[in-house]
This record gives structure tokens, sequence and C-alpha cells, in this order.
């Protein structure tokens, strides 16, 4: 039998966990093979229908992730409570408020589909100086959002692999001192934001900085060649046929 793993990165962590390197079989990411399909200019008509954006200034992405991560709040750079998650949530409305001062910049709060409490985030917008260009959105269409959208600013997560896909800068934000769970920004892929003040240079940097987005794009494509073996829509196959040489050989048993 045989691991799938997504590319060199997946690969490396099955290696560093004792999984010896011929069980891993690099196939890319079967959920990925049509993700860049798509219309952009209608994905942005259905996101100003969901959210009241009028089309006008940049549209800037904060997608969420659960605080709850038992036994891994000690040593990686994800919120362990509800009082961190907030402070980088505030630190992204705050960034947003910055920003517009000086353009129409809208931004748009994707709660992850675990968390039910869309009151506590609401609440949190509604009270910001960012409220009347910002919007809350929990079950709708997270490939349809990042579409649609100019910038995505996240902790972690592999929607930061998703936005690359479709060429968008990211800011991934790590307020809790400690370290990144996943590369993005060590690999050149996003910008770290590691302090509140820091968050509307770097929305500015990635939304209207020729060098910076150009870093960016280059950083992205290094990373996706490190996350992902394959990117050529065909990993489906490539899965399907580890599957189907698997029951060959316990037939032939």
């Amino acid at each position: 039998a045989k691991i799938a793993a997504w590319g060199r990165y997946s690969e490396d962590l099955f290696r560093s966990w004792g999984v010896e390197p011929e069980k891993i079989a690099l196939t890319g990411v079967p959920r990925y093979d049509d993700f860049a399909a798509g219309d952009r200019e209608k994905a942005r008509a259905d996101a100003a229908a969901a959210t009241g954006w009028d089309g006008k200034g940049p549209l800037i992405a904060y997608a969420c992730d659960p605080y709850h991560r038992e036994g891994r709040e000690d040593y990686v750079g994800i919120p362990s409570s509800q009082r961190e998650e907030r402070e980088q949530l505030e630190c992204f409305l705050g960034g947003l408020a910055e920003l517009q001062k000086e353009s129409a910049a809208f931004g748009v709060v994707k709660m992850h589909p675990k968390d039910g409490d869309e009151a506590w985030w609401r609440g949190i917008v509604k009270g910001h100086p960012a409220q009347e260009r910002a919007a809350v959105l929990r079950l709708y269409s997270r490939r349809n959002l990042l579409r649609a959208s100019d910038l995505l600013v996240t902790t972690y997560s592999t929607v930061a692999i998703e936005a690359m896909l479709l060429g968008i800068p990211v800011i991934t934000i790590n307020l809790t001192g400690r370290k990144d769970l996943q590369p993005h920004a060590e690999l050149g892929a996003a910008l770290p934001v590691r302090a509140p003040a820091e968050m509307a240079p770097a929305m500015r940097r990635a939304l209207t900085d020729p060098e910076t987005r150009k870093s960016l794009e280059n950083g992205q494509r290094h990373a996706l060649d490190y996350y992902m073996e394959y990117r050529d829509g065909k990993s489906s196959h490539r899965v399907a046929q580890l599957l189907n040489d698997l029951m060959e050989k316990k037939n032939v048993s």
C-alpha cells in the first residue's frame, strides 16, 4: 500500500514521521484539478450580491479558522483562544479601516464552516470603524469569494494555497508569537504580518506595489511547486490508478 501525497512538502512531513519513502506516491491534489476554471466577472457579481459590495475599490477577503486546536496551541502560530482570534480579526479590520481612508476598499470576513457563532463575528465587525464597507459570510462558496477577491488575508490554511492557484496575493497574519504552521511567508508566497501596525502597509504593498506583487507571484509559483507535485488536472486519475493497483494486488494475493 502507498500513501498519496500532494507533493514534496507532504512527502517531507510523512518521512519525518517515519514513513518509508517507497510507500509515498506523489499525486497532486484531486480536488484542485479544475480549481482555476471559472469566470471572475461572474464571481465578482455574485460576491457583490451576497455582501452589498458596490464593485468599487479592492475586495479583500479575510478567511478565518476555528481557534480551538487542542494540543497544538503551545507550538504553532494559530489562534488557541477566542481572545487571540478576536485580536487577529481586529488587526485585519484595523488595516482595512486605514485603507478605507484612501480608497473604497471593501472587506469580507469569511467564517470557517465549522464555526457556528455568526453573531460573535458580526458583533465585532459591527462595532468597528471599517463596518460600513465590510461584511461577514459563513455559508458561502470560498472558491467563489477567492475568485472575486483582489487580496486574501488568512492565518494559514489551504485557503492560502487556493488563492495562490488563482494568482491572488496573500497576507498571512500571526500575532501569537509562535511559529507559523505552514511556511507560506518563508517561501515568499505571502506577506507576513506579526503586529497590527504592519497590516495596512502590507495591504498597500500587496495591492499596489509592482515589485511586491512580482515577488509574491514568483514566491507563489515556487510554493505551489513545493506543495503540489502536479498541477496538470490529472491528479484524480493518479489517485484512482493508485487505488486500482492496490485492489489488483489484493486480488492477486
